[in-house]
């Protein structure tokens, strides 16, 4: 809290008067430090913030919802004449208050308001096919660069590289979606299509979380082939799964990873590639938070063996 927007103003009365209301209002301190530590914090305190509070309520239909928004980029704008003016007609759009909170609190949420992202709605809408993509593409990080021209420009173009409106959304409503605009992205595509062989595994790889924001990225290039060459047909499981497989190997846990691979194929040449691939992608619990305990042999071994999912 302190160290947010609201810290250069909680210690002002008018600040002050209001933090036992704001409990009550979001419900507990996790929800009340959320939204005070987000851009929102900086406004909540002010009159033309607080005289929407209840309305927002209702609106948004529960104190969750609230929060979520709130304490989103939207929380900045959405106390603002020319943001709520638009908020019926928005939940027209998106058709449900679920979709328009996922939507409104995301980094679209600072953006939606603007009339050169308005602009646009219908014609995405048109191009996306159904809300539920409009939703996926515009609450992703996508979100933030969808209404600009640099963007725009090449949305019929990538629909018709990735074959299908379903393909595009995944795409465009990955981590992939804040880069595929830029040039030093757009000039390896017809290389990876090649690559990864068709438009639907390409658009599963580029739609991940890990790979879609790096796989454009020099350090990472330089490995695709030799990933290729000891993973098969194994390489499209790893670069899109969703568990974050693709960053093992990858600098600086390659090598101890590759290590790894070498032993168990000693070990045990008919299954061992596949248990590999099965703890990059299946496994949960290797995560990026204990990634920092995986920097050898040693350590991941140990981890593997003392985890009772990672027995075999």
């Amino acid at each position: 809290v302190y160290g947010s927007p609201c810290g250069s103003n909680i210690h002002k009365e008018e600040f002050r008067i209001h933090t036992k209301e704001d409990l009550a209002l979001f419900g507990s301190v996790d929800n009340l430090v959320r939204v005070y530590a987000s851009e929102c914090g900086s406004n909540i305190h002010k009159k033309e913030f607080r005289i929407h509070t209840k309305e927002n309520l209702a609106f948004f239909g529960s104190v969750e919802n609230l929060v979520r928004v709130y304490g989103s980029p939207c929380g900045a704008n959405i106390y603002k004449k020319e943001f709520r003016i638009h908020m019926k007609e928005d939940l027209a759009l998106f058709g449900s208050v679920d979709n328009l909170v996922r939507v409104y609190a995301s980094r679209c949420g600072s953006n939606i308001h603007k009339e050169e992202f308005r602009i646009h709605m219908k014609e995405d809408l048109a191009l996306f096919g159904s809300v539920d993509n409009l939703v996926r593409v515009y609450a992703s990080e996508c979100g933030s660069n969808i209404h600009k021209k640099e963007f725009r420009i090449h949305m019929k173009e990538d629909l018709g590289f990735f074959g299908s409106v379903e393909n595009l959304a995944r795409v465009y409503g990955s981590s992939c979606g804040s880069n595929i605009h830029k040039e030093e992205f757009r000039k390896h595509m017809k290389e990876d299509l090649a690559l990864f062989g068709n438009c639907d595994t390409l658009s599963k790889i580029y739609g991940s979380q890990v790979c879609g924001s790096n796989i454009h990225k020099d350090d990472f290039r330089k490995y695709i082939k030799e990933d290729f060459l000891l993973f098969g047909d194994q390489v499209e499981q790893i670069y899109a799964s969703s568990n974050n497989a693709i960053d093992y190997l990858r600098d600086p846990f390659r090598p101890a990873v590759l290590q790894l691979l070498t032993i168990l194929q000693e070990i045990d040449d008919t299954t061992a590639k596949d248990n590999f691939v099965h703890l990059l992608t299946k496994y949960r619990g290797l995560t990026l938070k204990k990634k920092t305990r995986l920097n050898n042999v040693a350590s991941l071994l140990s981890f593997c063996r003392d985890d009772e999912e990672c027995k075999w």
